[in-house]
């Protein structure tokens, strides 16, 4: 007698897991079962919550039916950090630590607060300058004084040189440029 190759389905029991069918735990090559995580993990990568897999051949899974829980680094390093941040047992989703930034940058949350999100931790970067740096938008010319550097709520305006040759005003904020449109290049048919 020739072994039936299956599937098994051992789903852990993790808050909120859920498989469709509910009441089967072998399947069969080619067969399939949706697998929808609780709020706090993931399938596949951190943003995906539910996830088809088939059961292969060869008695596999396509794809593991395993929830797992949303973490971020246990350390933070980032540029323009004070130091690193420790975030050990603090960086499971919604976990929020303290964070300082080296001297000319700000906290870009008002409460020094990093969150650990299913993106990773934010806001991003957590640390924004003081001042910003030439924009340095390609195929346009600054039409208001130019410097390296430009300190928050400088306004800078900029011409495209090709296209409709529109003036642009951005402002610094926080070390961000906002409102940046960028210029067309060459054009292509002549």
């Amino acid at each position: 007698m020739i072994p039936v190759i299956k599937c098994e389905l051992n789903l852990a029991s993790i808050p909120g897991t859920t498989h469709d069918p509910p009441y089967k735990n072998m399947f069969l090559p080619g067969e399939t079962v949706r697998v929808t995580c609780g709020e706090k993990h993931w399938i596949l990568d951190t943003q995906t919550t539910v996830a088809d897999v088939t059961c292969g051949i060869n008695g596999d899974w396509n794809t593991d039916p395993i929830c797992q829980e949303v973490t971020c680094p246990r350390y933070i390093q980032e540029p323009h950090l004070y130091r690193f941040v420790n975030a050990w047992a603090k960086n499971k989703l919604g976990d929020r630590v303290q964070y300082g930034c080296d001297y000319n940058y700000d906290p870009a949350s008002s409460d020094r607060t990093a969150t650990c999100t299913r993106g990773g931790w934010t806001p991003k970067p957590l640390c924004r300058g003081r001042q910003c740096e030439n924009p340095n938008i390609e195929n346009s010319r600054i039409t208001s004084s130019s410097r390296e550097t430009y300190s928050n709520n400088h306004r800078l305006t900029y011409q495209c040189l090709r296209g409709n040759q529109e003036s642009v005003t951005i402002t610094c904020n926080r070390g961000v440029w906002e409102g940046i449109k960028q210029c067309p290049g060459k054009n292509i048919c002549e």
